[in-house]
């Protein structure tokens, strides 16, 4: 299974959940966990396909370019599965906000 066959199936994989101990509701560790490598392997394998160099870490991946200039820039993916209570669209109105202050601030230099 690829990348985006795997998200794909997770529409309907049989996921168990648990609450924490702070009250957050949560997929249960060890499957969180394995999922997790099994999606950073994947998006590893992926990279590699397209002739990146790319290399496997324990919490995502991480691509090494070497720019002419400066030698190596190797740029860090982190893959991370949001707890069930994780609110897409407060989450996507704070990063607009934000953005809209930045430009002000800069508007403002």
């Amino acid at each position: 299974m690829d990348f985006k066959e795997h998200l794909e199936a997770l529409e309907t994989a049989p996921l168990e959940t648990n609450e924490t101990a702070t009250g957050r509701i949560t997929i249960k560790q060890a499957q969180r966990n394995k999922l997790r490598k099994e999606l950073i392997h994947e998006l590893y394998e992926f990279l590699n396909d397209q002739e990146f160099n790319v290399f496997e870490l324990a919490n995502g991946v991480v691509i090494n370019l070497t720019n002419k200039n400066i030698g190596d820039v190797n740029i860090e993916l982190k893959l991370s599965i949001k707890g069930l209570d994780f609110n897409l669209d407060e989450e996507l109105d704070k990063f607009e906000l934000d953005q809209v202050a930045k430009a002000a601030k800069k508007a403002d230099k």
